[in-house]
C-alpha cells in the first residue's frame, strides 16, 4: 500500500510514521521504483500497537520503542490475546482504583523536587502527562516517586552516587524482566484459561514473584558487601 492508505488506515501522519521508521520503530518500506515507498501490513499491525500504548497506557517512547523490539511483541499485540484482563488484572494487584495526581499535589507530597521529577520523564522512568490544560503523574508513578523519596530520606542522595541514573538502571532491569514474564505467561495461560481464573493467578505471582526478587536482590547485596573491601573513613 502507498503512505496515503496507510495514513487512513491507522490514523497516524506521514511525519509521525517516517519518525518511527528513522527510530527504529517500524522497517524501512519496500522501494520497488526511485520515489516509490511500499507500505506492509506489518507497518499497519506496528502503527496500531503504538497509538494504543501511546493512548491506552500513557506509555513514553522509549518504553513503547522496547516493546515494539521486543520477542515479547507477537504476545502483547495480539488481538485480544487475553481480553478483560487490562481490566481485572490492575483492580487485583492494587486493589481500590487510584487516582492520578496533579503533578504539584505529587511535588508537595514527596521528598523530591519537581526539577528531579522532570528528569526522571525525561528519563522514562515516570510519565507527566497532559489533560485539561494541567500536568497529572499516573498514581503508580507517584507511589514510585514517594519511594524514590524516601530513598533520599535514607541517606541515598545524589551526592553519594544515587542519581536518577540509578533508578533508570532500575528502569531497564525491571522493563526487560516484565518483557520476558509477560510472554512466559502469555504462552502459558492464553489459550486454555478463563480470564478471571487468570487474572488471579497473575496477581498472585506477581506479589510472590516481587517478594522473591526482593529476597534475592538483599541476598546478593549483602553477599556482595562482605566481598567488597570498604575504605576506611577520613575525619
Amino acid at each position: 500500500m502507498k503512505m496515503k492508505e496507510l495514513e487512513a488506515r491507522t490514523g497516524v501522519s506521514r511525519e509521525a510514521i517516517r519518525f518511527y521508521i528513522r527510530e527504529g520503530m517500524l522497517p524501512e518500506p519496500e522501494r520497488p521504483k526511485r520515489n516509490v515507498a511500499v507500505y506492509s501490513e506489518e507497518h499497519v499491525r506496528r502503527l496500531r500497537a503504538i497509538r494504543k500504548l501511546q493512548e491506552e497506557k500513557f506509555l513514553p517512547l522509549s518504553v513503547i520503542k522496547s516493546v515494539i523490539n521486543s520477542d515479547a511483541f507477537d504476545a502483547l499485540a495480539a488481538k485480544e490475546a487475553m481480553p478483560g484482563m487490562d481490566d481485572l488484572l490492575p483492580a487485583l494487584v492494587y486493589g481500590v482504583a487510584a487516582k492520578d495526581s496533579p503533578l504539584q499535589d505529587v511535588v508537595a507530597a514527596t521528598a523530591i523536587g519537581e526539577s528531579e521529577i522532570r528528569r526522571l520523564h525525561d528519563l522514562g522512568v515516570i510519565e507527566i502527562r497532559i489533560s485539561g490544560g494541567r500536568e497529572w503523574v499516573d498514581f503508580r508513578d507517584v507511589a514510585v516517586l514517594k519511594t524514590w523519596g524516601e530513598v533520599r530520606e535514607a541517606g541515598l542522595t545524589e551526592a553519594r552516587g544515587f542519581g536518577p541514573d540509578m533508578l533508570e538502571r532500575y528502569v531497564e532491569f525491571t522493563e526487560w524482566l516484565a518483557r520476558e514474564e509477560v510472554r512466559r505467561f502469555v504462552d502459558g495461560f492464553a489459550a486454555d484459561t478463563e480470564v478471571r481464573t487468570a487474572a488471579d493467578i497473575a496477581a498472585r505471582g506477581i506479589a510472590l514473584v516481587n517478594e522473591l526478587i526482593a529476597r534475592l536482590h538483599t541476598r546478593a547485596l549483602v553477599k556482595r558487601a562482605s566481598e567488597t573491601e570498604l575504605p576506611t573513613p577520613t575525619h
